[in-house]
């Protein structure tokens, strides 16, 4: 070591020596895993080739099978599951095929119906069938009773944490709230829900506290939207950026300026969004200083009462975040 606690630089050297053989390392047992994921694969896709005539066979007497009432209920309950999920995580990666929340609806209300019925008809069957439906009927009871499981699990709403109250609107200010525009609908307008607001003052007092910096506000509205990347938000305000920077007309000259922008983080499968709103406006400090206030809103997209506290994070990531 060298003085006042400095590394010599034949310590340096042989810190990245070291650091080369564990990179050696860690990369030979990343390949060797990408290698044996490989080899698998390609065994597999070559018994395929192979067994595809059989399969073929196979998939048209299948097709030509009279199918049981509990076999029917138990496609319908997959297809209820899968195809949601398929058109959210492909559909919805350009341009949305359908809202997320009209995937959602045909999840909840498909699976509740299909589940049930594969679950009651297979039961049924397994009871007083005849004895070659014995298998076929057990697959459908347990597909049901899964497909019900699965459903249970992802709309059951959580009492609140510690005996809070179900919130799934948070603002830095409930006085004079940010107001959506490009992610207000007839069914979520912009404005925020009065009923949340003596709740925001009873219980949540610590996140009523906007955020107040000595930055200038374009320096805090860019501060934001680095946040909002950081955190890897979707931001859906249309915002001009030259060389990579965000163009100073985008807040030069003025008093308040702001950003919208989504998150999937609570619904990662359905990628039902969050929205979130944030508005950056100038401050002036006793002492004549201007900086800037920054309030944030975010709240749920469904009507869910509860959004598992996901809201309510956010607001506090973002207000306490070590970027300010």
């Amino acid at each position: 070591m060298g003085g006042m606690g400095g590394v010599s630089d034949e310590d340096k050297a042989s810190i990245q020596r070291i650091g080369k053989v564990v990179n050696f390392i860690v990369d030979a047992f990343t390949y060797a895993f990408y290698g044996v994921c490989a080899f698998f694969v390609f065994v597999f896709l070559y018994r395929l080739v192979l067994e595809a005539p059989g399969m073929a066979r196979w998939l048209k007497r299948a097709a030509r099978r009279k199918r049981s009432g509990f076999e029917k209920a138990t496609a319908f309950a997959i297809a209820s599951v899968a195809l949601p999920i398929f058109v959210a995580q492909v559909g919805l990666l350009g341009a949305p095929l359908l809202p997320p929340v009209v995937g959602w609806k045909i999840y909840v209300y498909g699976s509740a119906t299909s589940g049930a019925a594969a679950a009651i008809l297979g039961a049924y069957a397994l009871r007083f069938g005849d004895a070659s439906l014995k298998t076929r009927a057990s697959v459908a009871t347990v597909a049901g009773v899964i497909v019900l499981g699965l459903l249970y699990a992802s709309t059951r709403v959580a009492a609140g944490s510690k005996g809070l109250p179900r919130v799934n609107d948070f603002t830095t200010d409930v006085e004079d709230p940010p107001r959506f525009v490009l992610l207000a609908d007839a069914n979520h307008t912009g404005g925020y829900p009065p009923k949340y607001v003596p709740l925001m003052r009873e219980y949540f007092e610590d996140v009523l506290t906007p955020k107040t910096t000595s930055l200038p506000i374009g320096a805090a509205f860019i501060r934001s939207l680095n946040l909002a990347e950081e955190f890897r938000w979707k931001v859906v305000t249309p915002i001009e950026y030259t060389d990579g920077y965000v163009a100073p007309h985008e807040w030069m000259d003025k008093d308040e300026v702001g950003f919208e922008a989504t998150s999937t983080a609570l619904s990662p499968v359905f990628r039902i969004p969050d929205e979130i709103i944030v508005r950056v406006r100038k401050h002036r400090f006793d002492d004549g200083y201007e900086g800037a206030v920054v309030d944030i809103r975010s709240r749920g997209h469904t009507q869910l009462p509860n959004d598992r506290g996901t809201n309510l994070k956010r607001v506090r990531a973002f207000l306490s975040s070590d970027h300010w």
